[in-house]
């Protein structure tokens, strides 16, 4: 973007200074005649996005016109939507990656999810039996380990946490028993 360093008009598109000057055949690549100025862009500066925003600022000429950033804090009900926002979507993420995480293990065993697995309860297939009797109380375990923490999130009694601290106090799955069933080229057969 072009700034018209008289007036200060900002920002001015490469289309709208060719328009001013119907006549003239620009160089490629474009060149703006005086009085405009390429503002060379600059990164926005990091901020907490919860309690506040940034917004563009008027360019600032040291050598060249550069972009400038300007970090603005939020409205106490701007950050209220945003905490409660982030909250929502912890929550659901980690209900997901909860979901992938048992799906996942059962499918070290080439069941396609946990629950395949645990309908396996009762089998006469003495491995799938096996694997979904360790499963199915297993799953219960994750899932109440999950929705306590959740709770605790949803209710502001604990700040949110990172995904990977979430996942870590998951409980540990690990099969009790041998496989006794090779797995068919690691495709999920069930």
């Amino acid at each position: 973007m072009y700034i018209n360093a008289t007036t200060l008009a900002y920002p001015i598109s490469q289309a709208q200074i060719e328009a001013l000057f119907p006549d003239v055949s620009f160089p490629t690549p474009f060149i703006a005649p005086p009085p405009y100025a390429w503002v060379f862009p600059s990164p926005v500066p990091s901020y907490d996005p919860i309690t506040h925003a940034v917004r563009e600022g008027a360019p600032l000429f040291t050598t060249v016109w550069s972009q400038v950033w300007v970090v603005y804090l939020l409205t106490p009900a701007e950050i209220a939507a945003n905490q409660e926002a982030a909250k929502k979507n912890f929550i659901d993420s980690a209900k997901q990656n909860a979901v992938i995480y048992m799906d996942d293990f059962a499918k070290t065993r080439d069941y396609r999810s946990a629950s395949t697995c645990c309908g396996f309860a009762g089998s006469a297939f003495a491995q799938a039996a096996a694997d979904a009797a360790y499963l199915k109380p297993a799953r219960d375990s994750v899932a109440a380990a999950a929705y306590a923490m959740l709770d605790q999130v949803a209710t502001g009694a604990i700040p949110i946490p990172d995904m990977a601290a979430f996942m870590a106090s998951l409980p540990v799955l690990a099969w009790p028993n041998p496989e006794t069933h090779a797995a068919v080229d690691g495709y999920a057969v069930w």
